[in-house]
């Protein structure tokens, strides 16, 4: 076994990455707005309220662990650590404090996984999830890390699904234990056959001869495990196999001799399975360029051969930098094939890991509905203060007009005070002839009729016209029916007008020709305005200070008056 130092080395980026990459952090944190908000994102993140901006994949098995670091979709930087180093999980756990708040996924590639296909009845999507737990059960009764992915072959109804489990044997209870007291969240525990199974298919894909079912073989080595074989059909795992590293440096050849008798006795297996020889099966193999070259020297039975250097494979898949131009470990390549899924297609968590992600996912929820409630707030009650500027914008703004347009009165005001008739007549005026033009009264005609009926002598005090309500007038309730009647009769006009005639002046004794001169006077304004009722509503009288009472006792007073005679008429225009 290697020592971790040379792990190290061959796992690190090359210079002109890490070059390119600092150079890269420097213009993004250096500006002034990342200066700014850097303390924020420290608070935040302290809280555990936000994740890292980086992220970590660790890749375990039989043979030790990997533990790749991500910047975004970049690798920044890889450890190896062997199962027998001392201090090895020590050494990923200080290495894992450099940033406690990232998040971590696990991949497994141990010797013993356990993977089993059955069918399922056509059932609801409620007792599905019944049925896959039962089933579960019972195919691995005695395991506690196990999951079910379908794989999506519905025939009849039917639909076919996959099982796995992970015995929790020592070592692996071991690395549960040490993910288990790590402060970093630990976001994914998946089996690395099933999450590289699309690697092959991916990077020599092919459709095949009509009728012609096409399979792929992938053929990797990791320094955490040995050769692994995934053999896929129709984007699913048919089979996995693991091979251990033989101990000491193999040579090319013997490389190229181990992966040939693998691949055959894993051919056998697969034929089991529905694999024919007229099937098309493509072999993808990942190692340096030595054991590239004797592998394509090989007569292998396979349809086609394709063999990669890790780093090749990375750049093809668009990964970019996976690890040194001749390195043969594949370990960042599978690490970098699971950090570019959204979600992992199995997951395996413990009961303990399981809480506390959940936890974490609620604790962060909850923080994010309290902060959009609190921005909501805040934006309600800026919006409310918005509103009050604005509504003393629009107050001001109005009593500013409001006093221009005074101040515009009372120069107009003070321009027309010598004018014969005043602004505030002329506005009586206007506002009076809109009157008559709503009721639809033509006072020109009127005044001219009644002018025509008085004589020089008479002088009009006032004239008052009125348009009464509607003619239309229901009886009120418990009024007799006669009332209505004569309600209607008295609302049946089209206006009224009210009339104040000053007559001449009557001396002490002249009561009763004033008297007839006023109903002379209602005679000519009934004839002078046909259609219209004219009615004497105030006999003409006339007192002043000087009015003396006269009489004796035991009599009525007589009074006697003197001055001018005043008279009331009432005219109505009849319907």
């Amino acid at each position: 076994m290697l020592e971790p130092s040379r792990w190290m080395s061959l796992f690190r980026p090359a210079a002109s990455i890490r070059k390119w990459l600092a150079r890269g952090a420097g213009v993004i944190t250096g500006g002034r707005v990342a200066a700014a908000v850097r303390p924020l994102g420290r608070l935040l993140r302290a809280w555990g309220l936000l994740s890292s901006a980086g992220r970590f994949v660790l890749i375990f098995g039989d043979g030790g662990g990997s533990l790749v670091r991500f910047q975004g979709r970049r690798v920044v930087d890889a450890l190896f650590v062997a199962v027998d180093a001392e201090d090895g999980l020590e050494t990923f756990r200080r290495y894992l404090g450099d940033d406690p708040t990232a998040p971590l996924m696990v991949s497994v590639d141990v010797l013993e996984q356990m993977y089993r296909e059955e069918q399922l009845p056509r059932v609801g999507r409620f007792d599905r999830l019944t049925i896959v737990k039962r089933r579960l059960d019972v195919a691995f009764p005695h395991d506690t890390l196990k999951a079910a992915v379908s794989l999506n072959r519905a025939k009849d109804g039917q639909e076919t699904v996959l099982f796995a489990a992970l015995p929790v044997t020592g070592t692996i209870g071991k690395w549960i234990g040490f993910l288990e007291s790590l402060s970093n969240p630990v976001t994914g525990f998946c089996l690395l056959p099933l999450e590289s199974e699309a690697v092959a298919a991916r990077l020599c894909p092919s459709s095949g001869d009509e009728g012609q079912t096409v399979w792929h073989a992938l053929v990797t080595q990791q320094a955490t495990s040995g050769f692994r074989q995934i053999f896929s059909s129709g984007a699913n795992l048919v089979l996995t196999r693991l091979t251990a590293s033989p101990p000491g440096d193999l040579s090319a050849e013997a490389a190229a001799m181990l992966i040939e008798r693998e691949l055959r006795s894993s051919i056998s297996y697969i034929k089991r399975l529905g694999y024919a020889e007229t099937d098309r099966l493509n072999l993808v193999v990942l190692a340096n360029h030595d054991i590239c070259a004797a592998v394509t020297r090989r007569d292998l039975p396979v349809s086609e051969v394709m063999a990669l250097t890790p780093k090749q494979a990375g750049q093809r898949l668009g990964y970019g930098e996976v690890g040194p131009e001749d390195g043969p470990y594949a370990d960042i390549l599978h690490a970098q094939v699971l950090a570019s899924k959204r979600r992992p297609r199995i997951l395996l968590p413990t009961e303990r890991l399981r809480e506390r992600l959940v936890f974490e996912q609620l604790y962060k929820a909850g923080f994010a509905t309290a902060s959009l409630l609190a921005l909501l707030s805040i934006f309600y009650v800026g919006s409310l203060a918005f509103d009050a500027l604005d509504a003393m914008s629009t107050a001001e703004a109005l009593q500013n007009s409001m006093a221009l347009e005074t101040q515009g009165l009372n120069q107009l005001r003070q321009r027309t005070r010598n004018y014969e008739v005043s602004i505030d007549d002329l506005q009586k005026v206007e506002q009076a002839l809109t009157a008559f033009d709503k009721a639809q009264i033509n006072p020109n005609e009127v005044l001219r009729s009644v002018a025509l009926a008085l004589d020089p002598a008479t002088q009009v005090q006032k004239i008052l016209f009125t348009a009464p309500d509607p003619p239309f007038l229901p009886r009120p309730a418990g009024a007799p029916a006669g009332a209505a009647r004569g309600a209607q009769k008295d609302a049946a006009v089209s206006y009224e007008i009210q009339l104040t005639i000053r007559l001449p002046a009557m001396e002490a004794g002249q009561t009763d020709q004033v008297t007839r001169w006023a109903r002379d006077i209602k005679d000519r304004l009934t004839r002078s305005l046909p259609g219209h009722d004219v009615s004497l509503l105030k006999l003409p009288s006339a007192t002043s200070r000087a009015q003396v009472l006269e009489g004796t006792a035991g009599a009525s007073p007589v009074v006697k008056p003197t001055g001018p005679a005043v008279a009331d008429y009432l005219i109505r225009k009849r319907l």
